[in-house]
């Protein structure tokens, strides 16, 4: 008998060391709070633990897993209003990938972190614009590709929901201006395409056309280096070489010096600058303003 009591114990104490004794079972259980709040799922030991769905007193409803008592994994929030998530949370908090629906008919499916957009994502608004690309806290920043429901598209770089640096700018007519965007608005140096019509180098102040040319070649004033020919306005040209401070641009449209110095057809100074390449040709177009813009979801709680 003693033999058998000690070889028990034994056992029990092996299967607690290896985590094979018995766990506490989750029970479904049905619980309102003090503050109206109620509750319909799992609970273990008294904690929210499991598949559950939680019903605040104001509306808001949230169905999914719970741990530790807080939305964690897999789960759909809805807000009174009718706006709707579904997909990740992380400690009480919308974060990894998931779709929010807007009841407008905006929709928004990508990353989010803390709540908020961040991270790789597609916005649909129900104006018919659209924009994939980079998020971060909310607004559009980093690369990204914004359509307008017109068949204007633009493609580049955008600050907190502003297309700010180098960017393409493209047409439904197939008219691209290619250069730099400042605060929504066309600003520096940029390459224009028109159907058949020659690149043009314009700069532009605040979407104002400050200058405007064809790029073609002078003779006159000649400059070439490993990226090809360039058309180069500077202070002097001798011999047919360009000499002088002033800037340039490949007869190809691929690559602009906006301040730079050049010695008999050689550039010294000045940084050059790619710009990204439109896929096709162009026409001159008012450049529309980005009206709807994105807002930080209403996802706290």
């Amino acid at each position: 008998m003693q033999n058998r009591h000690a070889i028990a114990v034994w056992t029990v104490c092996v299967l607690w060391l290896f985590g094979s004794a018995p766990s506490a079972v989750a029970e479904r259980q049905e619980l309102t709070l003090a503050n109206g709040d109620r509750y319909d799922g799992e609970v273990i030991d008294g904690v929210l633990e499991g598949f559950g769905r939680y019903t605040w007193a104001d509306g808001k409803r949230y169905e999914g897993n719970f741990s530790a008592g807080k939305r964690q994994g897999f789960g759909s929030l809805t807000w009174p209003n009718g706006d709707r998530y579904q997909g990740d949370f992380t400690d009480n908090q919308i974060q990894g990938r998931g779709v929010f629906l807007w009841a407008n008919g905006d929709r928004y499916e990508g990353s989010f972190v803390a709540n908020r957009r961040s991270g790789q994502g597609v916005m649909q608004w129900r104006g018919g614009q659209r924009y994939e690309g980079t998020f971060e806290a909310g607004l559009m920043s980093g690369q990204g590709e914004y359509h307008w429901s017109d068949g204007t598209s633009y493609k580049g770089t955008f600050v907190q929901d502003r297309r700010s640096g180098l960017g393409i700018l493209s047409y439904a007519d197939a008219s691209v201006f290619t250069g730099f965007f400042l605060g929504d608005r066309r600003h520096g140096m940029g390459v224009e395409q028109r159907n058949n019509s020659p690149l043009s180098l314009q700069r532009w102040q605040e979407d104002v056309l400050q200058e405007s040319q064809a790029i073609v070649t002078d003779p006159q004033c000649r400059a070439e280096d490993a990226d090809g020919a360039w058309m180069v306005k500077a202070d002097d040209c001798i011999n047919g070489l360009a000499h002088g401070d002033g800037y340039a641009v490949t007869l190809t449209g691929a690559y602009i010096v906006e301040v730079g110095r050049w010695i008999l057809g050689q550039r010294i100074a000045g940084e050059r600058i790619g710009l990204p390449q439109p896929p096709a040709s162009p026409k001159e177009v008012t450049v529309p303003p980005i009206t709807s813009k994105p807002t930080a979801a209403a996802t706290n709680g």
